[in-house]
């Protein structure tokens, strides 16, 4: 596996992103500041980067100058704190991916990373893609099962446009409960989970209305909103979550219910 490579950043250069994220957020009406400066955010540079990944109630143009930033902060983080590997990893694949849907220029990307240019910066976001999957890191083993997914694509785009046509309402009407469901136990989860949480809103939200046929440029939104709900029901099956998962049972049970049914087309 390659060794990654890295950028050169000091911690007065770490501190400047981390001031430029926040002093842009705060200009610009971010609507969730409040959630962004509730701890020091130079004492805080992950909480600051997971903002930037969840929170996106601002103009375009500040989310993508704050992808560029978030990945400057971590490459201060990764150089000069104490960190989880891999939740800095995953924040900077998460990080990279945003940058490609906003069509942010990969050179623009590639000196936070320490590559260099558009090759480099792809490389990493395969990389990530493989990981992420379950394959070996490796660009080479990202485009195999892109490629061979590709050769299934026609059949399954046709059962789950079918099962989207049948169950998308009742997906996203039991995604919008659970996610209302955060302010109940608020107090009983940890930041990961609220994040989660977080996810599934922006998602719920991002559908304001569905209108029959469904359109597949609406695919994605429900892929995601299956993600999180997901992620949710399987972060509150461990121990430590019991009296959450208790007082949110009743949302929980439908969505475990939907996400059944469909993992049942779409995994097959």
């Amino acid at each position: 596996m390659p060794k990654r490579a890295s950028a050169k950043i000091d911690v007065s250069a770490g501190h400047t992103a981390i001031k430029e994220i926040v002093d842009r957020r705060q200009r610009e009406g971010d609507l969730d500041i409040d959630e962004l400066v509730r701890d020091d955010p130079i004492e805080n540079p992950i909480h600051v980067v997971r903002h930037v990944v969840s929170h996106h109630r601002v103009p375009a143009w500040v989310v993508e100058h704050d992808v560029i930033a978030a990945l400057w902060v971590l490459a201060y983080v990764r150089k000069h704190c104490s960190h989880r590997p891999e939740e800095v990893d995953r924040l900077e694949a998460t990080l990279l991916e945003m940058g490609v849907q906003r069509k942010i220029a990969m050179a623009r990307m590639a000196p936070p990373l320490g590559v260099a240019g558009r090759r480099g910066v792809e490389a990493r976001i395969l990389r990530a893609r493989a990981e992420r999957q379950g394959l070996p890191r490796s660009e080479q083993a990202e485009r195999a099962h892109r490629l061979q997914k590709a050769k299934l694509a026609h059949g399954s785009a046709k059962a789950e446009a079918a099962w989207y046509d049948r169950n998308a309402l009742k997906l996203w009407e039991c995604a919008k409960h659970l996610a209302a469901a955060r302010v109940e136990i608020e107090d009983l989860i940890d930041d990961d989970l609220a994040e989660s949480f977080i996810g599934l809103r922006r998602c719920v939200r991002a559908i304001d209305e569905m209108r029959w046929p469904l359109k597949p440029e609406m695919f994605p939104e429900l892929r995601e909103i299956a993600w999180w709900g997901g992620e949710i029901l399987e972060a509150l099956d461990a121990p430590g979550f019991g009296l959450a998962r208790s007082k949110v049972e009743d949302k929980l049970a439908p969505v475990a219910e939907m996400l059944r049914r469909y993992r049942a087309v779409i995994d097959r």
